[in-house]
């Protein structure tokens, strides 16, 4: 398992990359630190964002960088040359977005709801990220999340994939 970043209440927004075996040969769980290449740029510190990994690479995306900066940035770490690189999907930019869903299927990277803190705005959007062909693509925008007293209709945990688009 990898982590990235978070929030210390002491230490403010980190930029740290740990892994941990979760099935450890010695009975021993043991963090370590993520190898980077020297020169390598990293994502910064990070907070409120998600990871997903697909064949070998690390997907890490939105999030905030500090308590006024909102990021839309999406970036990959490729295990095998310890390099992180920002991504941009050919298509649109990424939408500016922290405490989301996030869940990989198949090639894509679906984003589901969270807040947009550069609008201040509750969001029940769901945009999905193609991997293989570098494109966004707005699944589900909810024109009423445009108003800043909106608040979330979709519970992601409570829901199934069919479940998602249904109003109520």
């Amino acid at each position: 398992m990898y982590i990235y970043g978070g929030l210390q209440i002491l230490s403010g927004i980190l930029g740290d990359f740990h892994r941990i075996n979760l099935n450890p040969k010695n009975g021993k769980f043991e963090w370590h630190d993520v190898p980077l290449r020297a020169g390598s740029p990293t994502p910064g510190p990070r907070a409120k964002h998600s990871m997903v990994c697909y064949r070998n690479r690390i997907y890490l995306f939105g999030g905030i960088c500090s308590s006024t900066e909102y990021s839309n940035k999406l970036f990959c770490y490729d295990i095998a040359s310890q390099q992180w690189q920002e991504l941009q999907p050919k298509n649109q930019p990424m939408p500016y977005v922290d405490s989301f869903g996030c869940v990989l299927v198949g090639t894509k990277m679906v984003v589901l709801c969270g807040y947009n803190g550069v609008k201040g705005q509750f969001l029940n959007d769901v945009f999905e990220y193609d991997i293989e062909s570098n494109t966004l693509t707005a699944l589900y925008e909810d024109k009423e999340s445009d108003k800043s007293d909106s608040k979330a209709i979709v519970d992601v945990r409570a829901c199934s994939p069919s479940q998602l688009f249904s109003r109520q």
